[in-house]
């Protein structure tokens, strides 16, 4: 079982990657979400190290962020891309935390013993 800093959730939310100099958008859905980064299924394959924007809504709450693409992936005629979030503001942080935490406590999670590596420097849990 792979180690996860964070609980990861299974989703179906539509989403739009953005390359950073904005001359390409691909559009995808995120299957897998968790603080650390999401799997998404996408149209257009995207080359390991690339980093987008990604744009999507979770509920009333609109998230635009930066993420890297880690790994990608092909399985019945599907791309997958995993891909970890390179920035987030407080706000996205929160919104995204709140969003799981909920979806945690109806469906739980897919992995769901999260081990925090020794190389997390601050405990994010306690900033909110």
């Amino acid at each position: 079982m792979p180690i996860r800093r964070y609980p990861r959730i299974a989703v179906r939310i539509p989403v739009v990657l953005d390359t950073l100099g904005g001359n390409s958008t691909n559009k995808g859905e995120i299957k897998q979400l968790s603080l650390g980064g999401c799997l998404i299924e996408v149209d257009n394959s995207l080359p390991r190290g690339k980093v987008v924007w990604l744009s999507f809504s979770l509920g009333e709450f609109h998230i635009k962020t930066a993420a890297k693409a880690e790994y990608q992936s092909a399985k019945d005629g599907l791309t997958y891309v995993g891909a970890s979030f390179a920035e987030f503001t407080p706000l996205n942080f929160k919104t995204i935390k709140h969003f799981i935490n909920n979806h945690l406590a109806l469906h739980g999670s897919i992995f769901e013993n999260p081990v925090v590596l020794p190389n997390d420097s601050k405990d994010f849990l306690t900033l909110f």
